[in-house]
């Protein structure tokens, strides 16, 4: 396995990988930017990780989670 460019990233969206929305402005050389707001939580247990208190997302170990309105899902 290895890393796909952008190009590759863009062709396989929509086939085997779904990015949505998905933003030609987060495309970079190799990699798509995600940005994550306060809406950022756990898929396990649907817990937030944005802690008002301190105004921070606290990012824990082995973490999954869904980012701003953007929602990634890769083809098996």
């Amino acid at each position: 396995m290895s890393a796909l460019s952008d190009f590759d990233i863009e062709k396989e969206v929509g086939i085997n990988i779904y990015i949505y929305p998905f933003s030609k402005e987060n495309l970079r050389s190799a990699s798509y930017n995600l940005t994550a707001s306060k809406l950022a939580w756990k898929l396990e247990g649907k817990e937030t990780i944005y802690y008002p208190q301190s105004n921070q997302l606290i990012i824990p170990k082995l973490f999954n989670c869904s980012y701003r309105n953007q929602r990634i899902y890769l083809g098996v």
